[in-house]
């Protein structure tokens, strides 16, 4: 046969419109989820930001995770933290999912900057 069949869509899929209206009845709590999903990057820095914070304004001492000694084993840990931070919020501002190829950005330096952040994190824990 020369001429291209067209394959049929199986009956168990369902088409687009048919998830987001499926989406679209869910409220309550997968309506949160939703949210939490989508801001997933900016909650994770509001959080590991706030932690430093709130152990400053209540002056609990936050280099006793790494040592009462102000040496490079209190600054590095946190250093980290913030630039894997920074990292994730950069390439996550430049990522366009099931549009097309990234490569502007963070993604012009690295491949997975999403996975490099957090690394960053893993190694500050470690560190710690």
């Amino acid at each position: 046969m020369t001429t291209l069949e067209t394959t049929a869509v199986p009956a168990d899929i369902r088409s687009p419109e048919e998830i987001n209206a499926l989406l679209g009845r869910k409220s309550g709590v997968w309506r949160v989820i939703r949210a939490i999903r989508s801001n997933r990057p900016f909650l994770t820095a509001v959080l590991v930001v706030l932690a430093p914070v709130h152990a400053l304004v209540t002056h609990a001492p936050v280099y006793d995770l790494v040592g009462s000694d102000r040496s490079w084993r209190f600054f590095l840990p946190w250093t980290l933290i913030l630039l894997g931070v920074a990292i994730r919020l950069w390439g996550s501002g430049n990522l366009h999912k099931n549009q097309e190829i990234t490569s502007t950005g963070a993604y012009r330096l690295v491949r997975h900057p999403l996975y490099v952040g957090s690394l960053a994190f893993f190694l500050a824990y470690f560190l710690t």
